[in-house]
């Protein structure tokens, strides 16, 4: 077992009848759509005409484009879409776990498969892995912001959190929040301001433009 914790056949395994089992839920659950799914859908019928819907709060603009591509190419596609992202959003997971696993005891250290299990079976995560929620796509941001900032690698981290505010509200407080973030930690993270200045511009002009575009139409 080498000691850099390469993946196993188990860890391939596993992962694959994770994958497995949501793309098996998604092309069979025929008749499953969320409420929010069905508002979102309607916004999106004619988001090509109407392309102020991705100004709206509610219509942002990957919620809009995630929303669209349902619309256009079928809700099969769209949860498919959706199943990516879930599975960008556990790799990502994983990189972060990586960072504690040798705090874990014992002979299970050495396995990524408990990490696919783990948070493959929570309810929430399966459910939002196979419906067409934004709420998966800014977790997949979050999370990558959060394996850049392990890295140290502030502008990707920036660039992220920025984007996460066009797919959900909350992805704009975190915008809002980055800033304070890093100056609270500068010294932990031995931040330079003018860093901590970059990253937080990138991090603010997606959401930004966004916002400032809204007013003005």
């Amino acid at each position: 077992m080498s000691n850099k914790l390469s993946p196993t056949k188990i860890d391939f395994l596993t992962a694959a009848l994770c994958i497995g089992f949501y793309v098996f839920m998604a092309v069979t659950s025929k008749g499953f759509v969320e409420p929010d799914e069905m508002s979102h859908f309607m916004k999106s019928m004619d988001a090509l005409q109407n392309w102020h819907y991705m100004l709206d709060i509610w219509g942002r603009p990957f919620c809009i484009v995630y929303y669209s591509i349902g619309v256009h190419w079928g809700i099969i596609v769209a949860r498919f879409l959706s199943i990516f992202a879930s599975i960008l959003t556990a790799v990502g997971t994983i990189r972060l776990a990586f960072r504690f696993l040798p705090l874990i005891p014992g002979h299970f250290r050495h396995y990524r498969s408990l990490l696919w299990l783990l948070l493959f079976a929570q309810p929430y995560f399966m459910m939002q892995s196979f419906t067409v929620m934004t709420e998966i796509l800014l977790a997949c941001f979050w999370v990558w912001a959060s394996v850049s900032i392990v890295h140290r690698r502030w502008i990707i981290a920036g660039l992220l959190i920025g984007l996460s505010g066009l797919t959900r509200p909350e992805g704009s407080i975190a915008v809002a929040v980055w800033p304070v973030f890093l100056f609270l930690f500068r010294l932990h993270f031995e931040l330079k301001r003018s860093k901590i200045f970059l990253s937080s511009v990138i991090a603010f002009f997606p959401t930004g433009l966004w916002w400032i575009a809204g007013i003005h139409v």
